[in-house]
């Protein structure tokens, strides 16, 4: 299965059981993520469809408001980002490969220009991995508050300390932008 023929599409339940619901009457397999978060404070589904078919649903229990999960689909492999982890899934069979700790809370994916891996951007670092998970670097910092992308490199805000950029593809430090 290729990543240019699935959608996936993300929906939001007011309870656990709700989604339950929704994954026992599906006829696709599913997982769920975030089990493992003492009391989810919101819970969402992603539906991975091939040719308008649902192949698989995948389940996420939120550690707080305002906690998405995202996902991006790269190579044989679907990525989705949630709580302060990564769960790396197989498109073949849509079977889950590995879970990667972030140490930090997740915020979202970004893909640079020109370079074959995927970062994410937490709470409090950024981390760049292979389309299949494999982490390649890690850049650990205060409290993010705010963030922008020029050209590959990334200029994070915080609320106590001046701006630092971040080239996105080698992890080299940048002066400015």
């Amino acid at each position: 299965m290729s990543p240019g023929i699935l959608t996936i599409s993300i929906r939001q339940f007011s309870s656990i059981s709700e989604l339950d619901d929704y994954l026992w009457l599906s006829t696709a397999p599913y997982h769920v993520l975030g089990k493992e978060a003492d009391a989810p404070r919101e819970v969402f589904s992603l539906a991975v469809r091939r040719a308008g078919t649902v192949v698989a649903n995948v389940g996420v229990l939120s550690f707080g408001v305002g906690v998405k999960p995202s996902w991006v689909a790269m190579e044989a492999d679907l990525l989705v980002g949630f709580n302060d982890r990564v769960a790396v899934f197989s498109l073949e069979g849509i079977t889950i490969r590995k879970d990667i700790p972030l140490l930090s809370l997740f915020w979202q994916f970004i893909i640079p220009e020109h370079a074959s891996r995927v970062c994410v951007l937490c709470e409090t670092a950024v981390v760049a991995m292979t389309p299949g998970g494999l982490p390649l670097w890690r850049v650990d910092t205060d409290l993010i508050t705010n963030f922008t992308i020029a050209e590959s490199v990334i200029r994070l805000e915080f609320a106590d300390s001046p701006p630092r950029f971040i080239d996105l593809r080698s992890r080299i430090p940048s002066a400015t932008s």
